[in-house]
């Protein structure tokens, strides 16, 4: 019973999951559920970088595509982040294979709320690895009460916002971009 108190406290105290009082939003948008990835990196004003690698990379029409993905989608200061002029020599023609295995780097098969991620942890005695289609790892952790992925080089990233549902997926709001070394 303690166990599935806290993974519920988890789910809906710490992540703000949608309630009946509405929609989440990114960037003040609604995530819609009719919607898919492509779609709602399109609507973000929190994401507008997001947007243009997605289609630098040639990745919009799989991110469009059936799915079920789970996407941690790095933000704009997330990509800010980068050492100067990092996203715009990746979206340059030419670039396009590692911008695509970077976004993949993001991207988890399958359709995983933060109360799963969160269950992971817990069941995992603190961490658990998930796999990106990439074919990396990710670890989850939690940090207080934010749950935070960690690739295989130390980069990290914390989820700022959690389970907007799309009809392809999922996409989690995260503060950092991974990248290869």
């Amino acid at each position: 019973m303690k166990k599935a108190l806290l993974t519920l406290t988890l789910a809906f105290g710490l992540f703000g999951l949608a309630t009946a009082q509405g929609l989440p939003k990114v960037a003040g948008s609604p995530a819609y559920p009719t919607t898919n990835i492509v779609d709602i990196a399109a609507h973000s004003a929190n994401h507008t970088a997001l947007a243009t690698a997605i289609q630098a990379s040639g990745l919009a029409p799989k991110l469009r595509g059936p799915g079920p993905f789970t996407f941690f989608a790095p933000t704009n200061d997330a990509f800010g982040k980068l050492p100067s002029g990092t996203l715009q020599n990746l979206v340059q023609s030419g670039n396009q294979t590692t911008l695509s295995q970077i976004l993949n780097g993001h991207l988890v098969p399958g359709r995983l709320a933060a109360i799963d991620l969160a269950r992971a942890v817990q069941e995992g005695g603190g961490s658990a690895q998930i796999k990106t289609l990439n074919g990396s790892s990710l670890t989850l952790t939690l940090d207080g009460n934010t749950l935070v992925l960690t690739d295989q080089f130390g980069g990290s990233a914390r989820l700022m916002q959690t389970d907007m549902y799309q009809k392809n997926g999922i996409v989690h709001v995260a503060d950092g971009v991974f990248m290869p070394k």
